[in-house]
This record gives C-alpha cells, sequence and structure tokens, in this order.
C-alpha cells in the first residue's frame, strides 16, 4: 500500500475519534491577494453563526484493517475521495474562520438510503445553512427532496445529473450538465472550425442518443455553423465505415457522443490506425475520466480533446502556496478532490461573509484555486416555482498534448 493511503487511513480514524465534528484553528491558508472578496449580496441572511452538514462517502464499514505497520490494510476509493475533499474543506475553514466567518461543521457518513434517512430526522440539520453533498446520485436524491421541503440549500459537490425530479431552486450543481458540456464542444468548434464537417459518432442506446442529440437539437440546422455528419454502431452509417468519409487533406473532426468507455476506445483505436494517412482531431465527454481507458500510443497518434468542469493551473501562485500549506498541515501532496474541497467551502463561506438575502451575488464568475464559478439559474416551466436548480456552467476544453492535459483558450 502507498504511503499516502497511510496517512488518509490514520487522518481518518482520528475523524471519527473526533465524532464526526470538524474542529478548525484561526491560522490564515492563502495571503489576502489571493482569498476571493467578500460579495456584498448572497444567498444567507444575516447571522452570527452558520451551520453546514457535510455528507461524504467514508464508508467506514468497508475500511478493513489487519497490521497498519505492514500495511495489511483496505481503504475504498470512495473513502480516499471523502477525506480528501474533506481535508481541502478544513484548510478553507481555517481562512473563512481568520476572515471573521463563525461555522458550525457537521460531517457524516453518507452511508446507505436508510441509513441517510435517519440522519435526516436530525433536528440539527434541519436548521442547517447549507447542505454540501452527497456525492452518489441515489444519496443525492434523498438529500434534495429534504433539501426542498426545509428550504434548504444543498450544493452537489461532484455529480452532473440533474436529480431534482420537480423544481428546486434550493439544489446547486458545482459542475455542468453534461448538456452543457455538449454545448460548450460545439461552441468552441463553431468558433474554430466554422463551415467544417464535423463527424459525430454514437451507439444506438438512450443515454448516447441523449448526448447527440444535445448537439443536434438544440438549433435549428440552417443556425448551425458546423454541419454534422451522424455515424452509429448499426449496420446503417456504421463507424467501423468511417474511413470512407474522411478527408485525405484536411483536419478531421470528430466528436464521441458516447459516456461508455469500450466503445469509445474501439472508436479511438480505431481512429489511430488511421492516423498515418489522415489528420484527425477527436472530442470526447467529460465522463472519459482524462482518457484512462485510452492507450498511450493512441493518445500520441491523434488529437484528444475532453470538457471538464474542473482545471488547475499546478504553476500558479495559488495552487503553490496551498500545496504548500496542505503538505505542511497533513504531510501529503493535495489531490484534485482536496482542491474542490477547499474551492466550494472557500466561495459558500465567503457567500456567508456577505450576509445578505439577495441572491445576485452567486451569478458573478468566482475563480477560486482550480474552480471557477458562475451559477446560472436553470428555469422550468413552473411559474409558481420558476427556479428549476442552480448550474455552474463552467465548462473548459482540455487537450492532451506531450504527456499533459492543457486548457485551451475559450
Amino acid at each position: 500500500m502507498s504511503g499516502n493511503k497511510l496517512f488518509i487511513l490514520l487522518f481518518f480514524l482520528n475523524f471519527l475519534a473526533l465524532g464526526c465534528i470538524a474542529q478548525t484553528d484561526s491560522s490564515q491558508i492563502l495571503p489576502d491577494s489571493i482569498l476571493s472578496k467578500p460579495p456584498s449580496q448572497n444567498f444567507f441572511q444575516k447571522k452570527k453563526q452558520y451551520t453546514v452538514a457535510l455528507f461524504l462517502p467514508f464508508e467506514s464499514g468497508k475500511i478493513y484493517i489487519r497490521d497498519l505497520l505492514k500495511g495489511n490494510f483496505f481503504i475504498p476509493d470512495e473513502t480516499q475521495l471523502a477525506v480528501e475533499y474533506y481535508q481541502g474543506l478544513l484548510l478553507a475553514l481555517d481562512s473563512l474562520k481568520s476572515l471573521g466567518l463563525q461555522l458550525k461543521l457537521l460531517a457524516y457518513d453518507s452511508g446507505d438510503s436508510v441509513h441517510l434517512l435517519s440522519i435526516l430526522k436530525n433536528d440539527e440539520i434541519k436548521t442547517a445553512d447549507l447542505i454540501m453533498g452527497p456525492v452518489l446520485n441515489n444519496r443525492l436524491q434523498v438529500v434534495e427532496k429534504f433539501s426542498s421541503e426545509n428550504k434548504i440549500y444543498l450544493l452537489s459537490p461532484y455529480s452532473a445529473m440533474v436529480v431534482s425530479k420537480e423544481p428546486n431552486s434550493f439544489y446547486l450543481m458545482a459542475n455542468a450538465t453534461l448538456q452543457s458540456h455538449c454545448q460548450k464542444i460545439e461552441s468552441y468548434l463553431e468558433k474554430n472550425y466554422a463551415g467544417k464537417k464535423v463527424f459525430l459518432i454514437h451507439r444506438n442506446r438512450e443515454s448516447d442518443l441523449e448526448l447527440a442529440g444535445f448537439f443536434k437539437n438544440d438549433r435549428p440546422s440552417e443556425a448551425q455553423k458546423i454541419q454534422y455528419m451522424e455515424f452509429t454502431d448499426s449496420t446503417v452509417n456504421n463507424y467501423k465505415n468511417l474511413k470512407d468519409s474522411l478527408s485525405a487533406l484536411d483536419k478531421n473532426i470528430v466528436i464521441v457522443a458516447s459516456s461508455d468507455e469500450p466503445f469509445a476506445n474501439s472508436v479511438i483505436k480505431q481512429l489511430s490506425h488511421l492516423s498515418e494517412d489522415y489528420e484527425v482531431e477527436v472530442y470526447g465527454m467529460p465522463t472519459w475520466n482524462k482518457c484512462t481507458f485510452i492507450s498511450q500510443a493512441a493518445l500520441d497518434k491523434i488529437n484528444i480533446n475532453i470538457s471538464s468542469s474542473f482545471w488547475l493551473d499546478k504553476d500558479g501562485k495559488a495552487a503553490k502556496f496551498f500545496k504548500d500549506k496542505y503538505v505542511s498541515k497533513f504531510n501529503l501532496s493535495p489531490t484534485e478532490n482536496a482542491v474542490r474541497g477547499y474551492d466550494q467551502m472557500m466561495f459558500f463561506g465567503n457567500l456567508m461573509l456577505g450576509g445578505m438575502a439577495a441572491d445576485s451575488d452567486i451569478n458573478k464568475t468566482a475563480t477560486l484555486i482550480g474552480d471557477q464559478f458562475k451559477f446560472v439559474p436553470v428555469i422550468s416551466s413552473n411559474e409558481d416555482q420558476p427556479v428549476w436548480f442552480y448550474e455552474n456552467k463552467t465548462v473548459h476544453i482540455l487537450r492532451y498534448e506531450n504527456g499533459n492535459w492543457i486548457k485551451l483558450e475559450d
């Protein structure tokens, strides 16, 4: 087992010993020039102390420990995500406390749905100003209903799925929906490849057809600056015959509108075999998770791009300062999860510091360590409840170059 997992486990055991209640000190984590300034207006009423309830998949029941010294233990991936996010959030609380914010944090293991329902009966949670998490969609659906009934703001820290079946203006998505990702890819292509033909490849499955529809159906065909040519896994226009439509003289733009990794990998393999004779540029989905399922040989042969709600400039001043403080406190290098925990807590903590009831400032763009927040109300058809939910519309286009992912200019 890696040393990182051992430190994660030791921190988690300490977390349990504290009774799942966060304790913070008053040390400031980032200099004033890096911290975002408290906005003048926000979601939260002015009060002396705020309460945040945190639901993360610590999965304490799945942890196995036989001999720590010999590395004989098991930590689920969900636990590692939860602890890393929690550690980043604790650093944010240190900074917010130094800025004058008084906040009580209630941290819980999201567990299964039955366990979650029992936690939600806690009167203390019903007085919370903000709920962060859960991570998994089925748990999130349970808490979303609670959020709507009790009019408590609920932040979905990771999911890109709209779990609210009815309008809930208290539901906040930290990540853009898949539709917003598709719109961003299309907008980028229209700006850079106007008038070009774009190959749209997907399976004849409901999930893929929905993704393909986001590209084709957002606007009338006459309003689109690019023209789509579809290929599927069916017998008509099968993607395996794509070679017959490729241009040997011009760059070929391909969108793979599928979150199915085996299918996407099959398409990428096919295109990589054609790379010596054709120039191909591929655009994939955010669910591809940085293309870890694609071989290094294929990544080197063709230009691969994905959309992402998150981008971290590791060489930036704020990122370096954050890393130094994180390593100093936890003896670990921060991960993307730690940065997310920090950024999300900092954003909403700063809204609390504003202390007004109006919500206009949540619509303003705020850039932190790795996240950029621009929450936009998504409108429903219900006149009595015009806001369905709030979505962070920020989406970046990332390109794989020379072994690294770089952010393309918007």
